[in-house]
């Protein structure tokens, strides 16, 4: 009798990486596309920091005001 492989095992597991890379890369690009525009609205707006454009700059790129 012919032996057949059971369906490999690490299809689940590449499957996972790319869902978790592909998340990853859409909070990289949320947070480059969004996060500038959030630090430099005015805080009378109800949220925001009224940071100038190079603070918000700083801010994205150091994590630091």
């Amino acid at each position: 009798m012919e032996q057949v492989a059971d369906e490999p095992q690490y299809r689940d597991r590449v499957w996972t990486n790319n869902l978790v890379a592909l998340l990853i890369g859409v909070g990289m690009y949320a947070t480059f596309a969004f996060l500038p525009e959030f630090v430099q609205t005015p805080p009378a707006a109800g949220y925001g920091f009224g940071a100038s454009i190079t603070r918000s700059g700083l801010m994205r790129k150091t994590g630091l005001g």
